[in-house]
């Protein structure tokens, strides 16, 4: 999935792959959300979440542009999927062999995704077509992170206090 990240850009195609995506997303999901669940659809789901991560992701950092309707409709059909798939993941635990990104795991969970979906309808009715995300995201990620070393930072402290005890 990474290597296909890298070459569709230098290729032009990544603009390509995310409308075709956006274009597809509710028959894929139809589809997928029909199936029988067992381990060999799991992989497969797992697999699209992927996809939908990158398509995301490069829609999110300003890659690729489109419409702030599509984006929208983006997020609202793939976050109630993703998030059913990371309970089901989840629940397999390590056995399935299946994980799902953290980033978009973190992402997906509490409110900063009905927030930033929110966000995206809002400026869709203020007649903003491209909004520039970059910074936004950047935000985010530096939010995300820092709050990730502020805790891990507490459970080391914890951890030696414990020891002295």
């Amino acid at each position: 999935m990474e290597w296909l990240c890298k070459v569709l850009p230098r290729m032009e195609l990544m603009k390509d792959l995310v409308f075709k995506w956006a274009d597809i997303s509710s028959e894929i999901l139809l589809i997928v959300e029909n199936c029988k669940l067992d381990s060999r659809i799991m992989g497969v789901k797992v697999k699209l979440v992927e996809v939908t991560g990158k398509v995301l992701e490069v829609v999110g950092y300003g890659i690729v542009i489109v419409l702030s309707r599509s984006r929208a409709c983006l997020l609202k059909m793939w976050l109630p999927f993703i998030r059913r798939l990371r309970t089901l993941v989840d629940a397999e635990g390590t056995q399935s062999g299946y994980k799902m990104d953290e980033d978009l795991c973190e992402f997906i969970e509490g409110s900063r995704a009905e927030v930033f979906g929110e966000w995206m309808r809002g400026i869709g009715l203020e007649g903003v077509k491209f909004p520039d995300l970059s910074e936004a995201f950047e935000v985010w990620c530096y939010r995300s992170k820092s709050a990730k070393r502020r805790l891990l930072e507490r459970c080391d402290r914890l951890a030696s206090e414990n020891v002295f005890l």
